[in-house]
């Protein structure tokens, strides 16, 4: 039991880690900051985003990053997200997290949508595998 209790400790804080890697990247996506958010997403990270064909790899992950920036820049948004909650997977190698998203728009007017991130951990590091939002 002694071990269970030291397990649920560990996933305890790595929920907390994940929490913060996704304020984190929120932060980076509103300040436009796409080396950070390079160093956050797996090799073969995977980006959903509405009415487009999936990314496939950090770099189509971070082209259509630039362009949704590009694109939310001209038009006077802004996004950002905050996680509700974290789950580690039982082999702590694989996690997703999911929360509330918010674009507010150039009128000062906002859309409130959502967010699910699925997280793989590569040389100990959690790394973005796949991220879907509406």
């Amino acid at each position: 039991q002694v071990g269970s209790e030291s397990a649920e400790a560990k996933y305890a804080a790595e929920r907390e880690i994940l929490m913060a890697l996704e304020r984190e990247w929120s932060g980076m996506y509103g300040r436009g900051d796409v080396d950070g958010i390079a160093e956050l997403l797996a090799e073969e990270s995977v980006l959903l985003v509405p009415g487009e064909y999936p990314a496939v790899g950090r770099d189509s992950v971070l082209s259509l990053t630039r362009e949704l920036l590009a694109a939310e820049a001209a038009d006077g948004m802004s996004v950002s997200w905050e996680p509700d909650a974290a789950f580690i997977s039982s082999s702590g190698d694989m996690a997703y997290d999911y929360g509330r998203s918010k674009t507010t728009l150039a009128d000062g007017s906002f859309v409130e949508g959502s967010y699910l991130v699925v997280w793989t951990k590569e040389n100990g590091e959690w790394k973005v595998a796949a991220d879907i939002f509406n």
